[in-house]
C-alpha cells in the first residue's frame, strides 16, 4: 500500500460519518408531534413553528432523521405549562445567546418569564411564558432549542 496515512484518514472519515444538511419543516402539526410527543396534554394552538431535521451518514448507510434546532409559538392551557415547566429553571430574560430570526419571535422581558432547560445530550432549550395571560386556558408561550 503506497499511502497508508491517506487510507487511514479516509477510513476514519467514513467511520466518523457525515451530517446531512438540515432540512427545514414549517408543518406545524408534524413539528409539534416530533418535538412534544411525550407531553400528555392535548395539542395546543400552534401559531408558528420551525424545525430542522438532519440525518447522519456512514458511507452508504444513513441514519433516521433527528430533530435539530426548533422554535414554536403556542397558545397553551395552564395544564400544559404545569407539565412542561418542571423540566426548566428560571433564568434572567437576557441570558440566552441564540435568538431566532423569525419575524414572529417576539417575547419581551416585560411580558414573559424566561426559563432554560439545562444542557443534557442536547443543546439547552428556552421557554418564555406569558406573565399575565388574560385567559389561563390560552397562555402565550415561545419555546426553542438552539
Amino acid at each position: 500500500m503506497r499511502h497508508p496515512r491517506s487510507f487511514a484518514l479516509l477510513t476514519l472519515a467514513l467511520l466518523a460519518g457525515c451530517v446531512s444538511a438540515p432540512r427545514e419543516s414549517l408543518d406545524a402539526d408534524a413539528n409539534y408531534a416530533l418535538v412534544f410527543s411525550s407531553v400528555r396534554q392535548p395539542r395546543p394552538v400552534i401559531l408558528h413553528s420551525r424545525l430542522e431535521r438532519y440525518a447522519k451518514s456512514l458511507g452508504p448507510l444513513q441514519s433516521a432523521e433527528r430533530n435539530g434546532e426548533w422554535e414554536f409559538e403556542l397558545l397553551v392551557p395552564c395544564a400544559w405549562v404545569d407539565e412542561v415547566l418542571p423540566q426548566f429553571k428560571p433564568v434572567p430574560f437576557d441570558s440566552w445567546a441564540r435568538r431566532p430570526t423569525a419575524s414572529w419571535w417576539t417575547p419581551t422581558a416585560a411580558d414573559y418569564d424566561a426559563y432554560e432547560m439545562p444542557y443534557t445530550s442536547y443543546p439547552a432549550a428556552h421557554l418564555f411564558v406569558e406573565k399575565h395571560p388574560a385567559d389561563p386556558s390560552r397562555i402565550h408561550v415561545f419555546i426553542q432549542r438552539h
